[in-house]
């Protein structure tokens, strides 16, 4: 029984995601951190709160919602080549990488000013394509 649910949910994923990718892989995982950086952020300054925990996760749920809609747009658009599914994520993943350099600076850690400026191109390289 377990054989046949772990099957279906993985079907269920790869339908509605067209696969994992690394990319998708990392995005996970700053996922994970930012959110992890986050609590730490706000025990740290005494204001843990599980509203704003809350409306944190809404908008990790809308990001990977976003991706759906890119996996759907390169299926119908992109003949199934992942074009728009890697810009969204690649977009996420500057912002998560953003997010969570601003965690850790309120933590006390000074992060490397190259790391944000590479993480801001990134985004913004995606947000310049996108006004194209």
């Amino acid at each position: 029984m377990f054989d046949v649910i772990l099957s279906t949910l993985i079907s269920f994923f790869v339908f509605v995601f067209g696969g994992f990718t690394e990319v998708m892989t990392l995005l996970l995982v700053l996922n994970t951190i930012d959110i992890i950086t986050g609590v730490m952020t706000g025990f740290k300054m005494r204001n843990l709160a599980s509203k704003r925990m809350t409306e944190g996760l809404f908008k990790k749920f809308g990001m990977w919602c976003c991706i759906i809609i890119g996996h759907v747009l390169d299926v119908v658009v992109f003949n199934h080549q992942p074009v728009a599914k890697n810009m969204v994520v690649t977009y996420f993943i500057g912002n998560e990488g953003l997010s969570i350099l601003e965690n850790v600076g309120k933590l006390g850690l000074i992060a490397p000013k190259k790391l944000f400026k590479y993480l801001e191109q990134l985004k913004d390289k995606i947000e310049t394509e996108d006004k194209k």
